[in-house]
């Protein structure tokens, strides 16, 4: 089956329009172009399963297409986790490109990696979510609905869970986007952790978040009053000591 199948060739034109390649070999050059090809591809509900597998093989992508490819070929095809964590420790990592999966694409691709994932060990679980965050393929508003779902799910026990939220706030490699800082603050609490233990561990990068948690727990249920006073008496002396939060 050549790459372009009679369903292939409304996305293609598509992706080509937007791209502005030539000709099919010139897209099999352009990454910008494939990858928007196969978001186009992604989008399209008349490809069937077979036409959609074959061109995901033949036209692999670190992009944010190609990220939605190959969650859904883990999601139909059997994979393993070598492959699985390979694929998405190569992914770009920093700030968010343009066109980055939003958030029903972003959590859609959690859950199909995570699947695939789940008979790994702890520590491959936790590198992929790393990975997966602070790739550049998620847009700024996908990330923290990814992050909460990765506190959820049934193959992520209480180490990657913990490993998630400290990753998030005490740095490391990659290094974690600042939109993860709230729901990881929130993730320890929740999970029984002591305000001062979270505030030590969050340093200055927790400040915000500590504030934020505060207003969203105004007029909460009891576990949400207990945290709001601790936290309010905790930045008030973090304020006048100065030596948490500068």
């Amino acid at each position: 089956m050549g790459l372009l199948h009679p369903e292939l060739e409304r996305p293609f034109r598509r992706a080509v329009r937007q791209g502005g390649a030539p000709s099919g070999a010139r897209l099999l050059q352009d990454r910008a172009t494939a990858d928007l090809f196969l978001r186009e591809v992604g989008d399209d509900p008349w490809i069937s399963a077979e036409v959609r597998a074959h061109l995901y093989l033949l036209l692999p992508s670190d992009g944010p297409g190609g990220l939605r490819a190959f969650a859904w070929l883990a999601a139909h095809r059997p994979l393993e986790v070598g492959a699985a964590l390979a694929f998405v420790t190569a992914l770009p990592v920093g700030t968010p490109c343009a066109g980055g999966l939003c958030e029903r694409e972003a959590l859609e691709v959690a859950e199909a990696l995570g699947e695939a994932l789940a008979g790994g060990t702890d520590e491959e679980k936790l590198r992929l979510g790393c990975c997966l965050l602070a790739s550049r393929n998620l847009s700024r508003g996908a990330r923290a609905p990814v992050f909460r779902r990765f506190l959820r799910v049934p193959w992520a026990g209480p180490r990657v869970r913990e490993g998630l939220c400290r990753w998030a706030l005490e740095g490391g490699c990659p290094e974690p986007p600042a939109e993860l800082i709230q729901p990881a603050v929130l993730g320890l609490l929740q999970s029984g952790w002591k305000l001062a233990t979270v505030r030590e561990l969050a340093g200055s990068r927790g400040a915000r978040a500590l504030l934020e948690i505060t207003d969203y727990y105004e007029g909460a249920d009891e576990f949400g009053a207990r945290v709001r006073e601790g936290l309010r008496d905790a930045l008030a002396r973090s304020r006048s000591s100065q030596t948490i939060f500068p």
